[in-house]
């Protein structure tokens, strides 16, 4: 019997950042619906809700915030493919007509130790005509 792979250390940094992420807005009251959800080449890191809002999380994970950091990576296309997913999920999950926000999160650091910054509301988007802004 093959044993598994070890996990690329990139993707086990961005998996703990993750799971900050998951625990910060389970402790805020947030129900975690999806993590990593996926339809083809698009994701969603987290999909969450309170008070009947659904909230997409993008978490970025850096060990520092040269360069721009984690936020300047949700740049238009990336903003477009979290649209494109996000309604993906609203249909599959049968939940078209729920308010909708769209967060990101940066984590910068190492281990557990992590600065967190959240950024509620980070951009809106339209769905279609029929949808106001989120």
């Amino acid at each position: 019997m093959e044993s598994a792979k070890p996990r690329a250390a990139h993707l086990a940094f961005g998996a703990n950042g993750e799971n900050v992420a998951a625990a910060f807005m389970a402790g805020r009251g947030y129900a975690i619906l999806a993590r990593n959800w996926r339809h083809g080449h698009l994701e969603l890191d987290l999909v969450c809700e309170k008070n009947g809002e659904i909230i997409f999380v993008e978490v970025k994970t850096r060990r520092s915030a040269l360069y721009g950091g984690g936020v300047a990576a949700v740049n238009t296309r990336k903003q477009r493919k979290l649209l494109a997913a996000s309604q993906f999920w609203l249909m599959e999950n049968k939940m078209w007509g729920s308010p909708c926000r769209f967060d990101v999160i940066c984590l910068y650091g190492q281990g557990r130790d992590f600065r967190m910054e959240h950024y509620r509301n980070a951009f809106c988007q339209t769905l279609d005509n029929s949808h106001p802004y989120w």
